[in-house]
């Protein structure tokens, strides 16, 4: 398990300018906001243990849930692990 972003990867992002960063985002979208995270190696050895990898879902007795990318990120924000990036009024894609 990575708990932390590799030294060359992190410093390879930080030496992007701008337009190299959106450049890499176009192909990469919001991927590169992992390296962002901090992990809880703990919290994620527990909850591995309710995963069933044939349903592709997390069971928790007789109940199964499926957590969409919204919720996790949701969950993230709660615990203070995430922060959405503000979009300014003005910002156009």
């Amino acid at each position: 398990m990575i708990t932390k972003t590799p030294n060359l990867l992190r410093f390879w992002w930080d030496n992007l300018n701008g337009y190299q960063k959106r450049e890499v985002s176009i192909h990469m979208g919001n991927l590169s906001s992992i390296m962002k995270l901090q992990v809880w190696p703990e919290f994620i050895e527990v909850i591995t243990r309710f995963w069933d990898s044939e349903r592709m879902v997390f069971r928790f007795g007789d109940g199964e849930i499926t957590p969409t990318i919204e919720e996790i990120q949701d969950c993230l924000e709660t615990i203070g692990m995430y922060k959405k990036k503000k979009k300014h009024p003005d910002h156009h894609i």
